[in-house]
């Protein structure tokens, strides 16, 4: 595991795209709300240079000299405001899809927690979506729970489900 490096930026938004295709509303969803939601989410992972400038670590696993999974991961103070100021976050985790069930999503996910746990965070937070069954698996037995209160919808048919990992009590 290591930072990501600006010339890879390009690299990393294609393997992410890449990597949540799946979830598209052609393959999960009907209907224009969530066609137009997932427009917009499709557009916030590509997006890995403002992530890149904005305080947060893009985080890359490499295999074979290639990169084969991100995550964009933010230290306390850094997430957007749905989270507790005091929070590390991760989102957009991403696995080359010829990659997968390799355990670089875990990896990734292991990262985030050393990172949240040395810059003394007392809670690691993450949203996924129910489409998102593997991943979801892996931060249930990961430790993870599920924290209804900061889910949200973006379409009436698409629920965001946060989850957190408590280090210590806030």
């Amino acid at each position: 595991m290591r930072d990501a490096l600006e010339y890879e930026l390009d690299e990393i938004a294609q393997l992410l795209a890449s990597a949540y295709a799946e979830f598209g509303p052609n393959r999960t969803h009907r209907g224009e709300r969530v066609a137009a939601a997932w427009r917009e989410y499709q557009n916030d992972i590509v997006d890995v240079r403002t992530r890149w400038r904005d305080g947060s670590t893009l985080i890359v696993a490499e295999s074979a000299g290639q990169v084969a999974g991100a995550v964009t991961y933010y230290p306390p103070g850094k997430a957007d405001e749905a989270w507790p100021r005091s929070w590390a976050t991760f989102r957009l985790l991403g696995v080359d899809p010829a990659r997968r069930r390799e355990g670089i999503g875990r990896s990734l996910t292991i990262e985030c927690i050393r990172r949240a746990r040395e810059g003394g965070a007392p809670v690691l937070g993450l949203h996924t979506t129910d489409l998102m069954a593997i991943a979801k698996g892996m931060y249930e037995r990961m430790g993870f729970e599920r924290l209804p209160e900061l889910g949200f919808y973006p379409a009436p048919e698409l629920a965001v489900i946060a989850y957190r990992l408590t280090f210590r009590k806030v």
